[in-house]
C-alpha cells in the first residue's frame, strides 16, 4: 500500500514510544495472565491500517487516532471479569 510520506514520518516518530508502551503492558500483564490461566494478546497498529483509517475519513488527523496499541485478556467466563 502506498501512503503519504508525512504519515510514514509521523508513524516512525511515534513507534518507539508505542513499542515501549507495548513492552511495559506485556511485562505488567503477562505474569498475571499466566498465573491465572488467561490468554493475552496484543498488537501495534500497522502503518497500512492507520493510512486506511485516515484515507477513508474515519479519522481526520493523527491526533484523532485512538488505538495505536491494543491488548486483550481472554477469560473463560464472565465470572472472571471482576478479577481481571
Amino acid at each position: 500500500m502506498i501512503y503519504p510520506s508525512i504519515l510514514d514520518r509521523k508513524y516512525q516518530e511515534y513507534l518507539p514510544f508505542i513499542e515501549d508502551v507495548s513492552i511495559r503492558v506485556k511485562e505488567t500483564l503477562i505474569n498475571f495472565c499466566e498465573n491465572n490461566g488467561y490468554a493475552f494478546i496484543s498488537r501495534i497498529k500497522t502503518i497500512e491500517s492507520l493510512a486506511e483509517k485516515i484515507e477513508t475519513g474515519r479519522f481526520q488527523k493523527w491526533s484523532d487516532l485512538d488505538d495505536l496499541f491494543a491488548c486483550t485478556i481472554i477469560i473463560p467466563t464472565l465470572s472472571h471479569e471482576n478479577e481481571v
